[in-house]
């Protein structure tokens, strides 16, 4: 009994620790997604006008 005891408090532990390995995993993700944002938000509005502008543009010819 106490054999599938210890192995069973050994799968917990592993449970956990995959659990935390994941959430540490997303928080870099999240904090990495930030910095990546930081240095291109400026350009994301031009890149925005200059897409609906394109697309406007090839739009308009169907009308």
């Amino acid at each position: 009994m106490t054999g599938a005891m210890e192995d069973h408090q050994r799968k917990l532990a592993k449970e956990v620790e995959i659990k935390r390995l994941e959430e540490e995993k997303a928080k870099n993700e999240e904090s990495y997604g930030w910095q990546l944002s930081g240095s291109t938000f400026t350009r994301e509005p031009d890149l925005v006008s200059q897409i609906l502008k394109e697309f406007s543009v090839g739009v308009k010819p169907a009308h």
